[in-house]
């Protein structure tokens, strides 16, 4: 499900990280730099959506075009700096 930005009004969906269990942002409209694939997969029997973000070399291997690709939302957010935990 995708919500708009509090401060810049962008499109965004809200993702799971695997490795860290932590939500993150992450641009809902693809990117051809983008760094993050959108997976679903579940955990204790319910669907949520994972950010698996890809390394270079993941990235290197990646077949061009094959999945579309996204952005953390920190990155492309001109407010960003204004979310971070201090």
């Amino acid at each position: 499900m995708s919500v708009a930005c509090k401060k810049c009004g962008a499109v965004m969906v809200w993702a799971r990280n695997p490795e860290t269990g932590k939500a993150m942002p992450v641009d809902a409209a693809p990117d051809a730099n983008g760094n993050i694939a959108l997976e679903v997969g579940y955990e204790n029997g319910k669907a949520d959506l994972f950010a698996n973000v890809l390394t270079r070399d993941e990235l290197e291997r990646e077949p061009g075009g094959k999945r579309p690709l996204h952005k953390s939302h920190f990155a492309t957010c001109p407010a960003a700096s204004e979310f971070r935990k201090r």
